[in-house]
């Protein structure tokens, strides 16, 4: 998964409206989410035709053009900078991506935060979404055997593995088992585990009462010096100076 590295840009959210035509290129990258109605869009000559529930991301330089719709609709943008130009996902179109309850909230979420002005958490949130994009673009190209494991590991994230316990998931042999994730997904089993378990710290560490060492020990990691070297291997940081870094303000009721 992408280290993401947003800050905040522009929010918009617009209530059964009839939205206006564009026509430019853009210079940030833009999520917009319909909620309901339609939405059609013409992105580098390429028409992208939007219905409740789908989700369209451009990035920067796309050439973006979008007709008033007939009828009103109901949608969510974001724009937003990155220190990275090029594609933050790997396609533009994701299909009834907002038709799922945790999407919903997330949005939901989003808008709250942004009426709080707390754009740390809206920045946080925004990349929360970015992840599921990705993962729902991953999914889409995997066998049933892989997003099985796939998602056991995901349900089970605190846990220790072992590629024995993820091949009883699926009724394969350890050799095979791992054969075959790396060949669709082009990694280990296990550097995948570590990925989602760093991904997981992550989110944690931006909260202001999770001190590192308790997030290790809740991640299944009995050496605080190994998930440490970990977590700077797939960062590049240490925990420590992420929390710093990255820690969202605690809000006040």
């Amino acid at each position: 998964m992408k280290n993401y590295d947003l800050s905040f840009r522009t929010y918009s959210k617009h209530s059964n409206v009839y939205a206006d035509a564009l026509n430019d290129e853009l210079f940030y990258h833009e999520l917009t989410f319909l909620l309901s109605g339609k939405l059609h869009y013409r992105i580098d000559g390429a028409d992208v035709h939007l219905n409740a529930g789908d989700f369209v991301y451009l990035k920067p330089g796309s050439r973006r053009r979008r007709f008033k719709p007939e009828k009103p609709a109901t949608f969510v943008s974001i724009n937003v900078w990155g220190n990275i130009q090029e594609s933050l996902l790997p396609q533009n179109l994701f299909k009834d991506f907002c038709k799922s309850e945790e999407v919903i909230t997330i949005l939901d979420y989003i808008d709250k935060a942004y009426n709080c002005r707390n754009f740390d958490k809206f920045i946080l949130l925004t990349e929360y979404l970015l992840s599921c994009a990705e993962e729902q673009h991953d999914n889409a190209h995997v066998s049933p055997q892989v997003l099985k494991i796939k998602n056991h590991i995901l349900n089970n994230i605190t846990r220790t593995f072992t590629i024995s316990d993820v091949a009883k998931q699926v009724y394969l042999s350890p050799v095979y088992c791992e054969r075959l994730f790396k060949r669709e997904t082009g990694k280990s089993i296990m550097s995948f585990v570590n990925e989602e378990k760093i991904r997981t710290a992550k989110n944690y560490l931006k909260q202001p009462d999770f001190p590192p060492v308790k997030i290790a020990e809740y991640l299944g990691f009995n050496d605080y010096n190994y998930f440490a070297r970990l977590f700077k291997k797939i960062t590049g940081v240490s925990p420590t100076y992420y929390k710093r870094l990255k820690r969202i303000p605690s809000e006040k009721a």
